[in-house]
């Protein structure tokens, strides 16, 4: 019933890039992470992988992202910011 709920109103789950950033201070923040990947793998529900940028070159800049994408061997077809024409078809556009 959750997924579905998502899934029509096409809400997606962000993974923020910056909430990894040792200099936040974010302890519970990779397991945390973790846990919601396996979940939206599990369920199959559509994520977006957020970098949180305040400066030019931190856009789109995943690298603290792509361990945890690969250590739960998560599908590309769930990132829905994978490119722009997967989020435009995501949202009927």
């Amino acid at each position: 019933m959750r997924q579905e709920i998502l899934l029509d109103a096409h809400t997606q789950l962000e993974i923020n890039n910056h909430s990894l950033a040792p200099e936040r201070k974010k302890t519970e923040a990779r397991d945390n992470n973790l846990e919601i990947l396996r979940l939206c793998k599990k369920y199959e529900v559509p994520t977006i992988l957020g970098s949180d940028a305040h400066i030019s070159f931190q856009i789109a800049d995943y690298n603290r992202i792509y361990p945890l994408l690969e250590e739960t061997d998560f599908p590309d077809e769930l990132i829905m910011n994978y490119s722009p024409q997967r989020f435009f078809d995501y949202l009927g556009l």
